[in-house]
């Protein structure tokens, strides 16, 4: 069984109360070491640290995304036979899919039980530019 990775917040308490042993060499042109140098000025890291922690990041983050996955035939069978079950009806599903969209709920026209139909088009609401706390467009009515 694989062990699971560390949280990163596990992972920065371990780092600096490791003591490091290894030792790693790596050569790099001028314009990537004056980026590495930038980055880890503005994270406020050593540019050990820095280096550390960014390749210590991506190497999880490979680890994470591999595409093969080894397994037991056991497993693999039962991975199989899960997948080859007939769907089950799911009533959270259905609700969820026959919700209108947030995005376009803004977009249909309000109607009413008592509100009679017109010929006349629905007007669409005046948006601003203005983040809010709601988000990057705000209603503004008149």
């Amino acid at each position: 069984m694989q062990k699971a990775l560390p949280s990163s917040r596990a992972r920065q308490a371990a780092s600096f109360d490791t003591i490091r042993s290894a030792r790693l060499g790596l050569r790099s042109s001028a314009t990537q070491l004056a980026v590495l140098r930038r980055a880890a000025e503005v994270a406020h890291k050593s540019l050990t640290d820095f280096i550390l922690d960014s390749a210590c990041i991506a190497a999880e983050q490979t680890l994470l995304d591999q595409r093969l996955f080894m397994a037991s035939s056991k497993d693999y069978q039962a991975l199989l036979d899960l997948l080859d079950r007939p769907a089950r009806s799911n009533a959270g599903l259905k609700k969820l899919f026959a919700r209108t969209a947030p995005w376009d709920e803004a977009a249909a026209p309000a109607t009413a039980s008592s509100e009679t139909t017109t010929s006349a088009p629905a007007k669409k609401p005046a948006t601003s530019r203005t983040p809010s706390r709601a988000g990057p467009l705000v209603n503004a009515r008149a």
